[in-house]
């Protein structure tokens, strides 16, 4: 299903995913970006970036070079279903702990419905809850919503800074949606 990253893979240390207890994979969706595209190029920004990190740390006195990691690639998001199904079966049929590397915020459908949650906590400056944006049901600012009609989880965002109308009375109406803005959490 993921195919080779482009780039050198994430901290540089190649791991057989056969010897791995934890995975890291990439999915490069840029569909539905709004504002400014780009999200696509964001795994492998992050495996670039990730070889400069310092592996050790004195908090924990853990090291990632102990850490069996293997990076197994991208997922193929050259259409939206595609990818999302590629996402859920992939943390569904995977023994080893997965990461995902993204990508614009729709990408975390496919996880939400491979993990079914009972809790969702979003640190997001947007409540992502609009029942579309621009036309599109599917899209990186719908994806809250379309998790929790699909699964019923309950959710939580903290940060939230700019919403709409909409999205708070979806919110207001819902129970087990609920959401902190920025300004409550620098006020109390």
């Amino acid at each position: 299903m993921p195919t080779t990253p482009t780039l050198s893979p994430f901290l540089d240390k190649p791991v057989d995913p056969a010897d791995a207890k934890y995975i890291v994979f990439g999915a490069p969706l840029d569909k539905t970006s709004s504002n400014r595209k780009g999200t696509r190029f964001g795994p492998d920004a992050i495996r670039r970036e990730s070889s400069y990190l310092d592996t050790y740390s004195q908090r924990t006195g853990l090291d990632w070079d102990d850490l069996k990691l293997a990076d197994i690639g991208d997922v193929n998001c050259g259409d939206v279903e595609s990818c999302l199904a590629d996402i859920e079966e992939l943390i569904k049929s995977t023994d080893k702990v997965p990461f995902m590397l993204g990508g614009e915020h729709l990408i975390t459908l496919g996880a939400l419905r491979a993990v079914k949650p009972d809790l969702v906590i979003v640190y997001d400056a947007h409540l992502d809850l609009r029942n579309e944006l621009f036309g599109e049901h599917m899209s990186h600012a719908t994806y809250l919503r379309r998790g929790y009609e699909e699964l019923g989880y309950k959710a939580i965002v903290l940060g939230a800074r700019a919403l709409s109308s909409e999205e708070v009375e979806y919110a207001a109406g819902n129970d087990d949606l609920s959401y902190i803005t920025s300004l409550n959490i620098i006020t109390g």
